[in-house]
């Protein structure tokens, strides 16, 4: 290895030494030989440069052109506007990049329809039938079907171009590379030819986004009726290009695999995708790396490029300085030979870039593409916080994007800010105009949701939705539920501007489940259920939703064959009323915030005698000290049914998984996979102790307490009321399909040990 770069240091001294000997141009010999820097793509592996370039800044080694492909032009685009490696390695390390490789939102951003959607679907496509003019407009090409309507991509890549935006403060708009602080250029692939192009000038996050927007994964970039994506499919390390870009001395950095991979490194769609540049690019590969003069290899073993922990992304920096020292004689030898031509000069004195994210700003204008109509605008303004002439954090333009995006009106949502004059700036407050460009979603969507369990075997939900994801209107929403207990729910619903919409609602729904006689003898209860509702509920609130209405029941069959063998029917009718508060982080592993639900009704039967209230409370919250593994979860459970009731239906029930699986008035309780009857005022306190036992496994163990009498009044007199517990132990798998738990309980209602298992979401 010794001997190898005692030879590299040769060469390089005779370049060096032949070009200040070439005589036609006398200007020339006063110029120190230039020096090219080349970044490699390789994904989370890239982070390997930063290492290296610490290496270079350590032992002040300048440089003065930058190319890159993929995450090569992140880092090296990042480094040619200025930033150092050392606030790279900051950046890079503290990202969370499972948010910017996802079209992911926070959950208090979307909406209390999309937090349904999302907590019980393992599949939403949205669709349309014909293009409108706003997508027209946003992306310059008419799509006029179904099948053209299909997203082309699962991530969009807004979250990442607004990341560039963020950092390229003064770079956004169109500029030449060649004026960037340090020169620049990158390369992506033009998918409608296959051919290169080498992006030398426009906008910096446009171009660093275009380079790394891997086929199928992340949606093409369209520049100049181009459909741009990952450079690395026919040049993932381009010498070549920083050679033209007049670079004499060329270091090349590459932290790829090779080709030939083991099977545990082809797990995934990004990596399968990283494999096809890989193998589509080797051969320009090959090629360059000759043209290298420092050719530098960082040892990536173990990582791949989705290796975006911050313990990977830290210990591939290390690697990359490691990588770099290695060659500590050839590039000392090297800096010595610029030295000599005197004090080092910055080739261009370009101002850095800046990020605005923790500095305050005043909003002097806000302006919407020209999809977004003027009354559309306004609120917008409003729901995201953003008031010309406000004092605002740059990180509050991201947040307002999210708010935007939790509409689910808006499937891409991007920026540009721009200093101007105003008359309130000075000179530590800026002004800035905000230039905002938002492509409605798709208005359309079909939903597909699969759960198994022990208790109703495999179920399949699907969805149809049209105009969801309008922001008014009308709207029409099909739901079925294929299984052992299937139900159909169809909504209609018109929609304003404002926090109000108007819902008429038909469900249908067949129910055949277990309850216990006593301790030994299960029976089935069975019936059907024909509900129509009108209601009055929120619209675009976040933490809060609620909805106020009237509804009608009709129950035509129902079968308790311990009571006998012959089916009643029931009819009631009344208003009710729902209000829910959630601020929870995550809807099954929460780590943070509470869920408190109220759900009131008045039932009027056909008897003018019949009459009866129901109240149901639910609560749980979560603790996690110090976001440890350990989370503490509290919860308690109450239903009271007050008045004349004749139907055995309308009693209280509990056991079964989760609340409200068969009927409205069903309590969780651990410990009976079955239901039981209980009397009128029924209340549970759980409590669940969860830990995290390494990533994405979790172990619980759970206690919950039952207490019910026939009165509120009665419930703390002993002898007017009956208490039972329960307990269980839960082990859970969160799966890309959704939860996988199996879970054993207790206790001493049916004093009997049983075992639930569950594979997916509820419903």
């Amino acid at each position: 290895m010794k001997l190898k770069h005692i030879i590299l240091s040769i060469c390089i001294l005779l370049s060096i030494s032949a070009q200040s000997q070439t005589k036609p141009n006398p200007k020339k010999q006063a110029e120190r030989p230039k020096i090219g820097l080349v970044l490699s793509g390789g994904g989370a592996k890239g982070s390997a440069h930063i290492g290296v370039l610490k290496y270079f800044e350590e032992i002040g080694l300048p440089i003065d052109y930058v190319t890159g492909t993929s995450m090569g032009s992140i880092i090296g685009g990042m480094y040619s506007l200025g930033y150092s490696a050392n606030e790279l390695d900051t950046l890079i390390s503290n990202l969370d990049w499972s948010i910017y490789m996802s079209n992911n939102i926070s959950r208090d951003k979307m909406s209390s329809d999309d937090r349904i959607r999302k907590s019980t679907y393992l599949l939403t496509i949205p669709f349309n039938f014909k293009d409108g003019e706003s997508d027209h407009i946003f992306t310059g090409i008419d799509r006029h079907d179904f099948l053209s309507s299909l997203p082309s991509s699962f991530i969009d890549g807004s979250k990442l171009t607004n990341l560039f935006n963020g950092l390229c403060v003064g770079y956004q708009d169109s500029v030449s590379f060649n004026d960037l602080p340090i020169p620049f250029a990158c390369v992506a692939t033009n998918i409608r030819d296959g051919k290169e192009v080498v992006l030398r000038s426009g906008s910096m996050p446009i171009a660093m986004r275009a380079s790394m927007a891997i086929p199928g994964v992340f949606e093409p970039v369209r520049i100049n009726g181009m459909h741009l994506v990952d450079g690395g499919l026919v040049n993932n390390i381009p010498v070549d290009v920083c050679k033209e870009m007049g670079a004499d001395i060329l270091i090349g950095i590459e932290v790829n695999d090779e080709v030939v991979v083991g099977d545990d490194q082809l797990k995934s769609l990004p990596q399968l995708a990283l494999q096809l540049v890989n193998i589509a690019g080797e051969e320009k590969a090959e090629k360059n790396r000759k043209l290298c003069d420092i050719y530098i290899h960082p040892n990536i073993k173990g990582y791949n490029t989705l290796s975006f922990e911050k313990e990977s992304i830290d210990t591939l920096i290390q690697r990359g300085y490691q990588a770099a020292r290695q060659y500590k004689d050839v590039l000392l030898a090297l800096k010595e030979q610029i030295d000599a031509y005197g004090p080092i000069a910055q080739t261009h004195k370009a101002p850095k870039a800046r990020s605005i994210a923790d500095e305050y700003i005043i909003i002097n204008s806000v302006n919407f593409s020209d999809n977004i109509g003027k009354q559309e605008g306004n609120w917008l303004c409003r729901k995201g916080k953003l008031k010309e002439g406000t004092i605002i954090k740059g990180e509050d333009i991201e947040k307002a994007i999210e708010t935007y995006k939790g509409t689910g009106s808006y499937s891409e949502v991007t920026y540009k800010i721009k200093q101007v004059e105003n008359e309130n700036a000075n000179d530590t407050l800026e002004a800035f105009d905000i230039n905002l460009r938002l492509r409605k979603s798709e208005p359309h969507s079909i939903g597909f949701g699969f759960r198994y369990d022990t208790e109703e075997s495999a179920s399949v939900l699907l969805n149809i939705s049209l105009n969801h994801n309008r922001l008014t209107g009308a709207k029409l929403d099909f739901t079925t539920k294929l299984g052992y207990n299937p139900y159909i729910n169809t909504t209609f619903t018109w929609a304003n501007r404002g926090t109000n919409k108007i819902s008429a609602s038909y469900e249908f729904y067949s129910a055949d489940f277990k309850t216990y006689v006593n301790e030994d003898d299960l029976e089935n209860i069975n019936f059907r259920s024909n509900r129509f509702c009108i209601y009055i509920s929120e619209f675009h609130l976040f933490s809060f939703n609620g909805a106020l209405g009237v509804r009608c029941t009709i129950l035509p069959h129902i079968k308790f064959p311990f009571i006998n063998n012959e089916a009643t029917d029931d009819f009631n009718f009344g208003p009710f009323l729902r209000a829910q508060f959630d601020n929870m982080d995550n809807a099954f592993f929460a780590m943070h915030g509470s869920k408190a639900t109220l759900d009131a009704s008045m039932n009027f039967g056909r008897d003018k005698q019949e009459r009866f209230g129901s109240v149901q409370f639910s609560w749980e919250s979560y603790f996690t000290p110090n976001d440890w593994r350990i989370t503490l979860i509290p919860q308690i459970y109450i239903s009271d049914i007050i008045g004349t009731n004749n139907q055995l239906i309308n009693r209280n029930f509990v056991g079964g998984s989760f609340a409200g699986r068969y009927l409205n008035q069903q309590l969780p309780f651990v410990g009976s996979l079955y239901t039981n009857m209980t009397n009128n005022f029924t209340a549970i306190a759980r409590f669940d102790v969860r830990v995290r036992l390494f990533k994405r496994h979790y172990a619980s163990g759970i206690c919950n307490y039952l207490r019910h009498s026939d009165k509120i009044e009665k419930f703390f007199t002993n002898g007017e009321s009956f208490d039972n517990w329960g307990f269980g132990l839960k082990y859970t798998l969160d799966s890309h399909i959704g939860p996988i738990s199996l879970e054993g309980q207790w206790s001493d209602l049916t004093h009997k040990f049983s075992a639930y298992f569950s594979l997916g979401y509820k419903f």
